[in-house]
């Protein structure tokens, strides 16, 4: 498994919806390099943080550039 192949997966890692098999090779590939565990930790991390935030706290026009932003972003994917 590559660094690319793990930012792939990495959403289906966390979510425990991995085949056994897949994950013991995205486990092994993080244990031999250090910047994809940091990228998971990170990722982690960022998910706890933004877990803690309540929709009172982020002002509308945040939320609106987000919005608006990921909207843009799945037109640009297809």
């Amino acid at each position: 498994m590559c660094c690319r192949d793990v930012i792939d997966l990495i959403t289906e890692y966390l979510d425990d919806a991995m085949l056994r098999r897949d994950r013991a090779r995205f486990e092994a590939h993080l244990a031999s390099c250090p910047g994809c565990a940091t990228y998971l930790n990170q990722l982690r991390q960022t998910t706890t943080w933004l877990g803690q935030l309540s929709d009172a706290s982020i002002p509308l026009s945040a939320q609106d550039a987000f919005l608006t932003s990921f909207r843009n972003w799945k037109r640009e994917t297809r």
